[in-house]
């Protein structure tokens, strides 16, 4: 199928334009086209091959069976296979060396880790020099939506990029969902459809099939441009302060194994928005991937900073510290701890499933509850929603946990609350955190924190709940 309508030629004008600009792609690449069997990844698909000629591009296709959808999943690999070979693109196809459902990750997030390492390898196996991902303006709309409501920063709110790490592009970033809708029904494109696409349980698909849809017809009829137009004006910002920060972050560091010492004088000479970007910087170089590092962290570090009391510390994910002392000091513990799982986050309301803890974490949001009725307990417990951080994660205990125990005044160690306990050494690695983004909220089973308690003007009550599955 050769497109031929000036609509059609326009929008592979659209992308051509896309490649060679926010994508960074050379005339002359090979691109590995991600493809499910939908119709946005169709549609790429389709637009690559009819672009390719005149870029010049060499294209691959490739496509990830989760072994999670049975026979339907089966249908759309058989279904992507003739796709290809119709078109005359080679295809790499690929499954899950091992089982998707696995201890401490959600199966989306599992699956979603799964598929970008097989796009990974595959991109190396035929030499490809960029992973073509079928994202739309929608996509990242809903991206933008979903993160502003959790109370993201900057960062959360420039979205997904359209060149991003890993050799991954994003041509259609720029596109519609319903241009592309409009593209493959013109040609007479088949696609596959995913029904856990519509699946209400997941929050994306709410935000997509529900709230979007309502803002555009009460509020603004054109959000799903606005959100996306917001999310490149803060990729802008980012890139300028990354950029800026990193040379900062050279002047003023000294590095030494498990720890970052920034000159604290100099450090207070820059403006508070490049302090909070060299701030992230440091804290992520020395703590990679080991916890979620959020603005209200962030923001704890530069209260820190700005009072200058010599020995005082805050804790930080993953095991680390920060302290000022001569400087800031952020140090990392490299003490490992057991099976470590998590952070998983938590469906507000809603279940979520941990493997690794062999439990479920039952969320409900009650209205109008008075202190003295909610229900107490040791796998239950109770909290002022409008006091929370979001998002809700859930974790297993890590290096250096500490927390402010419930009608206590200073904090402890998470070690020895599990000791007080009683919880037996070999079950501690299975032992629930869970925390928003100002830290740790309760512990399941052994006690909560001092934070959000429900109080008799809290109009919005949290519970939480373990349900202990049988092993």
């Amino acid at each position: 199928m050769t497109p031929s309508s000036p609509r059609d030629r326009a929008l592979i004008a659209r992308v051509a334009r896309a490649l060679g600009g926010p994508c960074r792609v050379e005339p002359g690449s090979r691109i590995l086209v991600a493809v499910s069997g939908g119709p946005d990844s169709i549609a790429l698909l389709h637009l690559l091959r009819a672009l390719a000629p005149d870029f010049p591009l060499s294209l691959h296709a490739a496509h990830f069976h989760h072994r999670l959808r049975g026979e339907d999943a089966d249908e759309d690999a058989r279904f992507v296979a003739e796709t290809c070979e119709r078109l005359g693109v080679p295809l790499a196809a690929g499954e899950p060396d091992a089982p998707i459902r696995r201890r401490g990750v959600s199966p989306e997030a599992a699956a979603r880790e799964a598929r970008y390492a097989f796009l990974e390898r595959a991109a190396r196996e035929t030499g490809a020099h960029a992973i073509a991902l079928g994202h739309t303006r929608d996509d990242q709309a809903e991206t933008v939506l979903m993160r502003l409501l959790v109370g993201a920063g900057p960062r959360g709110l420039a979205g997904m990029a359209p060149c991003g790490p890993r050799l991954r592009v994003r041509p259609l970033l720029g596109v519609s969902r319903a241009r592309l809708r409009r593209y493959v029904a013109q040609n007479e494109i088949p696609f596959r459809v995913d029904p856990s696409n519509e699946d209400p349980a997941f929050l994306r698909n709410r935000i997509r099939e529900r709230v979007i849809p309502l803002i555009e017809k009460e509020v603004h009829p054109s959000a799903r441009r606005t959100l996306a137009r917001t999310a490149a004006l803060f990729r802008e910002i980012e890139e300028h302060l990354d950029a800026a920060a990193a040379e900062a972050l050279e002047r003023i560091a000294e590095r030494s194994s498990g720890k970052i010492r920034l000159a604290g004088a100099s450090l207070l000479t820059y403006d508070s928005a490049l302090r909070r970007y060299v701030l992230r910087a440091a804290a992520r170089e020395l703590l990679g991937g080991r916890g979620p590092l959020y603005s209200v962290h962030i923001e704890s570090v530069m209260r820190l900073l700005e009072a200058g009391r010599t020995g005082a510390s805050i804790e930080l994910p993953g095991g680390a510290r920060a302290q000022f002392g001569g400087g800031l000091v952020i140090t990392r513990d490299s003490a490992p701890v057991g099976a470590a799982w998590g952070p998983v986050p938590l469906e507000v309301p809603g279940d979520t499933h941990l493997e690794a803890a062999g439990a479920v974490i039952r969320s409900v949001i009650r209205d109008g509850m008075s202190p003295a009725s909610v229900p107490r307990g040791p796998e239950i417990a109770a909290f002022d929603l409008g006091a929370l951080l979001p998002p809700l994660v859930a974790r297993s205990r890590r290096p250096g946990d500490r927390f402010v125990p419930y009608g206590a005044r200073g904090s402890r160690k998470v070690q020895d609350a599990l000791v007080d306990a009683k919880v037996p050494r070999q079950r501690r690695d299975r032992v629930i955190i869970v925390e928003d983004c100002g830290g740790i909220i309760w512990i399941a089973g052994v006690r909560r924190a001092a934070r959000a308690p429900v109080t008799e003007s809290s109009t919005r009550i949290l519970l939480l709940e373990t349900v202990r599955e049988q092993r």
